[in-house]
């Protein structure tokens, strides 16, 4: 029994011991806490002048940095040039501020590009685009001012976070217009890339007097010798492949004397391109010429298609009349 009675005296004069160290150990992390506390309202007030002091500091470099740019653009914008000079000049200096640039003529049938900017493959020169009913580009078109939106894809379906379009001489003057766009990695302030982009356009507009008929977009099938537009055109199933220059296509179109096709990759008015028919015996071999091309999004991802015609130079009759019977559904030009 004694030795029972020990043990319960020790067992609780330890708790008791415990109990009064937990006590003095919060006791001392109170204090701590409330000195550090103390510290650091003393502190705070500098901190924050602190970082107060820092960000306008920032914030001042930034414009310094960004009107000297705005200074540097307006005055190669001021530059003595012809005005085609001039046009090349517009796409340096709105590529400085956004990702992606095109400058070219705008009317109802479409966008033709002049000249492009950060696009991976530009699009050829002369090719006529086809923006989106919602596109900037169309709205500034129909409206002949200024539209900024922000968007997921750009006016070659590459992902985009920012776009504007504006014309660059007055309504009446001209069709010239200027399209930019920023990728959602880029880092440019789009507000202010959209106020200066307006200053630019302001800038150059006096200086421009396109005339209209030298602007108009290029029509989406040129004029055609009689005995073309008399050739019997056969319009393919949807599906049928066919090799532009060593890629695979989709034929959309045949005569003996041309064809419409789609290319994943650019092609340029008035360059050779080598197509080949699809054929059981191994393929209809033609050399040809592009005449007119059209760049579109691809529905299924976010590059462009080439939409183009082109004309053969070099193709036995013969094979193509075979394989033109294949089809029973063709329309005259």
């Amino acid at each position: 029994m004694a030795d029972d009675h020990l043990t319960n005296t020790l067992h609780a004069r330890a708790i008791a011991i415990a109990v009064a160290a937990r006590e003095q150990v919060l006791a001392a992390a109170r204090v701590e806490i409330e000195r550090l506390r103390s510290a650091i309202d003393s502190i705070e007030p500098d901190v924050a002048d602190a970082v107060a002091q820092v960000c306008e500091a920032a914030q001042a470099d930034t414009t310094a940095l960004v009107l000297d740019q705005l200074a540097l653009a307006v005055s190669a914008l001021a530059q003595p040039t012809a005005g085609a000079q001039l046009l090349t000049t517009v796409a340096d200096v709105f590529g400085e501020f956004f990702s992606r640039v095109l400058v070219g003529a705008a009317d109802a049938d479409g966008f033709t590009v002049w000249h492009s900017r950060g696009f991976d493959p530009p699009p050829p020169r002369h090719t006529v685009l086809r923006p989106a009913a919602d596109s900037p580009l169309a709205h500034a078109t129909a409206e002949w001012g200024a539209f900024t939106s922000e968007t997921a894809a750009g006016v070659l379906g590459a992902p985009t976070r920012y776009a504007i379009a504006l014309p660059l001489v007055a309504k009446g003057r001209g069709a010239a217009m200027v399209y930019a766009e920023n990728a959602p990695s880029s880092a440019a302030d789009d507000r202010i890339a959209s106020k200066i982009a307006a200053i630019l356009a302001e800038t150059v507009r006096p200086r421009l007097h396109v005339k209209a008929a030298a602007t108009a977009a290029a029509p989406v099938e040129p004029s055609v010798p009689q005995k073309q537009r008399q050739a019997r055109r056969v319009k393919m199933l949807d599906g049928t492949t066919v090799v532009v220059d060593e890629a695979q296509g989709m034929l959309v179109d045949l005569s003996t004397l041309g064809a419409q096709v789609l290319s994943p990759y650019a092609l340029r008015p008035d360059s050779p391109v080598r197509i080949v028919l699809p054929h059981d015996a191994g393929g209809v071999a033609c050399a040809a010429r592009v005449v007119w091309v059209i760049a579109e999004p691809h529905p299924a991802s976010r590059s462009a298609l080439y939409r183009a015609g082109v004309q053969f130079t070099d193709v036995k009759a013969g094979e193509l009349e075979g394989y033109l019977e294949f089809f029973d559904n063709g329309i005259k030009h």
